[in-house]
């Protein structure tokens, strides 16, 4: 489980974060947070491709999903948490083997919800994926804030 409350110390929480277990399944990494947002990537290779030979829309969508969230961290309070409500996935081209980055940001914070949003492009810098996504805010009583 991992404190929120590391997250001002950059490394060890990236660190954290990219130890568990469904960042080193998909190959995700979180390279960058602050207030401002997040920046993630997937090293996308063999493992992420669909029936067509590109990267799987989930495997984006997990990309997207992650990067809104952790846009999110700076904004919370103590001993809060968020969960998924809805997310939004629009894809404009195929993604193919290579770095593929998101930078993501939150839009809004209310009491109980938060939005944001990410983009996503490959090593050229071509947009692949935009996202939205609105997360419950909650007090978490498990002792980690992720």
């Amino acid at each position: 489980m991992i404190d929120l409350k590391s997250w001002p110390d950059n490394n060890a929480f990236r660190a954290a974060i990219n130890k568990t277990p469904y960042y080193k399944t998909i190959a995700m990494e979180l390279m960058k947070l602050d207030k401002k947002g997040a920046v993630s990537r997937i090293k996308s290779g063999r493992k992420h491709r669909n029936p067509w030979g590109t990267v799987h829309g989930g495997a984006l969508a997990s990309l997207v999903d992650s990067t809104s969230g952790l846009s999110t961290v700076p904004h919370l309070k103590d001993g809060e948490t968020i969960m998924t409500v809805s997310l939004q996935v629009e894809y404009f081209a195929p993604a193919v083997e290579g770095d593929i980055i998101a930078r993501g940001r939150m839009v809004h914070r209310s009491k109980r919800l938060a939005r944001a949003e990410a983009v996503i492009e490959d090593e050229q810098k071509n947009l692949i994926a935009k996202g939205h996504a609105v997360y419950m805010i909650f007090q978490n009583n498990s002792g980690s804030n992720l």
